[in-house]
């Protein structure tokens, strides 16, 4: 299936539920060695994204942003950030969230446990449940790391915005989520 042709969101996720996470540079990096090469990361067009079929979530929600755009859906996009005063290693994440028939869906394929298409009843709902598991994800037991996850509503950054560049920009124009 090509993109343009995709009609529903079931599509767009069975689309992009075939990508392969990873870093795209002047060879593809998987899994384990994206953390080793993430500083070279730069976010992409969406048509490189799609020609290489590698991204991390920051790349899969430019995806996901175009196609809801075009699909004329109310969502939000959201950035999840652990933001403690010393060295910053924890993991960060992003998604988007849509409501259809006044309900709020999680659509996820970078996180490969959570991976799915996830009904909330309320916005707020979703990023709780989100919240809860990226302080899953990044295996903490510090309740000062835990309290400091931070939650943002943010537009699309610059096209070839480097990894800091990325997260700089989500912090400065981007909207915490209270």
């Amino acid at each position: 299936m090509n993109y343009q042709d995709i009609k529903n969101v079931k599509e767009l996720y069975d689309y992009l539920n075939t990508f392969k996470y990873g870093v795209s540079l002047d060879k593809i990096y998987y899994n384990d060695e994206v953390n080793q090469h993430i500083g070279m990361w730069k976010l992409r067009d969406i048509e490189d994204i799609i020609s290489s079929q590698v991204g991390i979530c920051y790349d899969f929600v430019e995806i996901e942003r175009d196609w809801f755009t075009k699909h004329h859906y109310k969502f939000v996009t959201i950035f999840f950030i652990f933001a403690v005063d010393y060295e910053n290693s924890y993991p960060t994440h992003t998604l988007l969230a849509y409501e259809e028939n006044n309900k709020w869906y999680h659509f996820e394929v970078a996180d490969f446990y959570n991976r799915g298409i996830h009904e909330y009843n309320s916005l707020k709902d979703l990023v709780a449940t989100a919240k809860n598991r990226q302080i899953t994800y990044a295996n903490l037991s510090d309740s000062e790391i835990k309290n400091n996850l931070e939650v943002y509503i943010y537009n699309q950054p610059k096209l070839n915005s480097s990894f800091t560049e990325y997260i700089d920009s989500i912090m400065e124009q981007g909207e915490k989520f209270k």
